[in-house]
């Protein structure tokens, strides 16, 4: 390397592959590495960015990461299956999983710091379990209602990670709108001063949100998929001319024609509260939320209409 260097001082080109090659990420499976990673960061007054994830990484994660290098001095990024937020055992045990692929992804993007706990004991040392917090409305509707349990294992795994990684900011997708407002809500009941940052969900070509399920779509099921975007761009464009009672009928027919699609549920809600909207007058923003089964995968999207 360096006598290729030599060969090309003044090229630029030579000196970005350089940094390439020369850059190492962290890769710490352990707390009390973590911890001392971040108390050397803290030292020298370094702000903190944190992009915590399930793994299965894809360009979606990778918008988070850039995001946070933009405004924060340090990455870090956590990959952990958390199974306290998961209330079906199959669905966590069928959770794609790839994490040398992961590695080289985040090092593609120069990520400072890789949290990969080897185990669910390195967060729960004393049981898998959760912690109950006070999340109130937001947290019992729509994910909440079909997914119990689901936000109380969200809070607890993220308020583990807060402790330890103390991020100045958290970058979040706008794909799980609905975990967003729960973790802006567990903030404020730790007295954490940690920013949220929803960074705009990434989309194919086609429109389909990426997502680590899709890996476990087949060609025909993703491209079936996309009736979730057709359907989220029909309300967006039509949500004035119909009832919400009404225009969630036409959005559920989007559905009818895919045998291996099953819609869980649609839902009108305020995009600021999440409650749910019976007239689109009472409202100054509203979202649609689209839950959708596609064979054994279930999807979720959601987009702002007004």
């Amino acid at each position: 390397m360096q006598i290729y260097e030599k060969n090309c001082a003044h090229s630029n080109f030579c000196h970005r592959l350089a940094a390439f090659f020369s850059f190492n990420m962290k890769i710490l499976s352990s707390k009390a590495a973590l911890q001392l990673v971040i108390a050397e960061i803290q030292a020298h007054k370094k702000s903190i960015g944190f992009v915590p994830t399930m793994g299965a990484l894809h360009e979606g994660h990778l918008a988070l990461v850039k995001t946070a290098q933009k405004v924060c001095d340090r990455v870090v990024c956590s990959i952990f299956v958390n199974p306290t937020q998961f209330n079906n055992s199959q669905d966590l045990s069928s959770y794609p999983q790839t994490p040398e692929r992961d590695i080289a992804l985040l090092k593609e993007v120069n990520c400072d710091i890789l949290f990969l706990p080897e185990s669910p004991q390195e967060i729960y040392p004393d049981g898998v379990t959760s912690m109950e917090f006070d999340l109130g409305n937001i947290a019992s509707v729509m994910e909440g209602a079909h997914r119990p349990g689901h936000f109380q294992g969200v809070a607890t795994v993220l308020y583990h990670f807060f402790n330890l990684v103390q991020p100045n900011r958290v970058f979040m997708g706008e794909k799980d709108f609905q975990q967003v407002a729960v973790v802006r809500k567990l903030i404020v009941l730790m007295h954490a001063p940690i920013e949220v940052v929803c960074v705009p969900t990434q989309r194919a070509a086609s429109g389909l949100a990426l997502s680590s399920r899709n890996m476990r779509l087949s060609a025909q099921q993703q491209d079936e998929a996309v009736a979730i975007f057709d359907a989220m761009q029909y309300a967006k464009s039509n949500w004035q001319r119909f009832s919400p009672k009404s225009l969630m009928q036409h959005l559920i027919g989007f559905f009818d024609a895919i045998p291996d699609a099953k819609v869980e549920y649609i839902a009108f809600a305020d995009a600021d509260s999440l409650e749910g909207v019976l007239e689109w007058s009472d409202h100054q923003s509203v979202r649609v939320f689209v839950v959708v089964w596609f064979g054994d995968v279930r999807l979720i999207d959601n987009q702002l209409l007004f």
